[in-house]
């Protein structure tokens, strides 16, 4: 038998070492078997740790190192209970920091009319030249002497680049060492603009939604444009501009009831445009249904089957990126439950999430946080009946407030997860056991 990848430590600790015992032991519920070429891969997902047991070997034949490695575990064990307990322990381990990651919107007003918007009905406002001052004072005020990380979100971020001019300008006056990432659909670039974007706010990284070829595309965006007869050719020239100054280009394709087909097709004219560019990733996301983009007409195993093969497809053309296990255990959902990370609207309102934070505010640039008991209520987690037999627990986490799970575990999210899962525990296996991660994950924003 074989450690691959190494356990975390301070589990470890938590653990302690296991206590001989007469009575009959089991595999933990935590544990999640693949085959492989040189045998099974067991990987725990409370301790971080991998084994290969070679093809030869058995269970029975490693009784002793499994118990004491919390592979087995007495039949008695309520490890429902240890486990939640671990994950409260973890989250309060974590040392306080300086809040380093800020989501901005510019403005929420956008070029685009996505009929699946989950922002349709909310509040139009821009960002004024003295807000993005005080935005850049709350910045440098509240994150201390780390660097920071901002992403540019909206609306279409690009719609007020000035605001970002002058939180940048104000940023590098003072030697603020910081680096940016933006969501946008891309249109409003040009060659001088991406440069600005590299040069002056310090872009690093931009995701760009596509729905289909030109002209489903074109139809989902609905650009208020209408003399521009392609606004797709102009993003895909956007996009060509960003990779050659050197950014990291990630593609989110938006896969919805209609448009499987289109997207395979797609996939095709990203590789025949963009086949080789190390900086370019593409990745297959899921229309969420926030009441404009329901996805009823299929049913949940046939849109993973849908993911499955489109991911797939983009693994052959070199455009998906793997990762390996993680050597630290997930203690925050996102950033709406960590604390070094806010998210400041036009108005300089302080928010939690992005999907929320124009109905939740909890404070503001000038005043600070507000509302702890909302912030609070944003750390709160969410458990299910299937959690209690679930091996995905120890390493899930499910705010009640989120809107995209809504308080729930669908099927078809846990099977997106199993899938992730498995093929970073395969991937390690590959690597031999070398963490590759990056800090961004899809939707995840820092």
């Amino acid at each position: 038998m074989q450690t691959v990848f190494p356990p975390n430590n301070a589990v470890l600790a938590l653990l302690g070492a296991p206590k001989q015992t007469e009575e009959a032991l089991r595999l933990t519920r935590w544990c999640i078997r693949l085959s492989c070429d040189s045998g099974t891969l067991l990987y725990n997902t409370l301790t971080g740790e991998l084994l290969l047991l070679p093809a030869a070997e058995d269970t029975d034949q490693n009784r002793a190192v499994l118990l004491q490695k919390h592979f087995l575990v007495p039949e008695s064990l309520d490890e429902f209970a240890r486990a939640r307990d671990f994950k409260r322990i973890l989250c309060l381990m974590q040392p306080k920091t300086a809040v380093d990651c800020f989501l901005i919107y510019p403005t929420t007003e956008c070029n685009a009319r996505c009929y699946y918007c989950y922002e349709f009905g909310r509040p139009k406002m821009t960002m004024s030249d003295r807000t993005a001052d005080e935005t850049a004072d709350y910045i440098l005020r509240v994150s201390g002497d780390s660097s920071v990380n901002i992403t540019w979100f909206g609306g279409e971020p690009l719609f007020n680049s000035r605001a970002i001019d002058r939180i940048t300008d104000r940023l590098r006056r003072v030697g603020k060492p910081f680096r940016s990432s933006m969501i946008s659909n891309g249109y409003l670039f040009d060659a001088d603009l991406v440069e600005t974007a590299v040069q002056s706010w310090k872009l690093h990284e931009i995701q760009v939604p596509l729905d289909g070829t030109e002209a489903v595309y074109n139809r989902a965006k609905a650009f208020q444009y209408r003399d521009d007869p392609s606004p797709f050719r102009r993003v895909m020239r956007n996009i060509s501009l960003l990779l050659d100054a050197g950014v990291t280009v990630s593609v989110r394709l938006n896969l919805g009831a209609e448009n499987y087909e289109d997207i395979k097709s797609l996939i095709g004219g990203l590789d025949a445009a963009f086949r080789g560019r190390g900086n370019l990733r593409v990745y297959v996301g899921m229309l969420r249904d926030f009441g404009t983009a329901p996805q009823n007409s299929v049913s949940w195993e046939e849109r993973l089957r849908r993911w499955v093969e489109l991911s797939a497809a983009l693994s052959e053309s070199g455009f998906r990126k793997r990762f390996t296990l993680k050597k630290k255990p997930n203690v925050f959902c996102c950033m709406a439950d960590s604390d070094n990370a806010v998210t400041i609207l036009p108005d300089g309102s302080l928010g939690r999430c992005e999907h929320e934070d124009l109905d939740e505010s909890v404070g503001n640039i000038r005043d600070g946080v507000l509302d702890p008991a909302r912030v609070a209520a944003w750390k709160e987690n969410v458990e299910v009946a299937d959690c209690r037999e679930c091996a995905l627990f120890p390493r899930c986490r499910r705010l009640k407030k989120c809107a995209w799970t809504k308080g729930t575990c669908e099927p078809l999210d846990r099977a997106l997860f199993f899938r992730r899962l498995e093929d970073e525990i395969l991937y390690t296996y590959e690597t031999g056991g070398r963490e590759c991660q990056s800090e961004d994950t899809d939707d995840a924003v820092c």
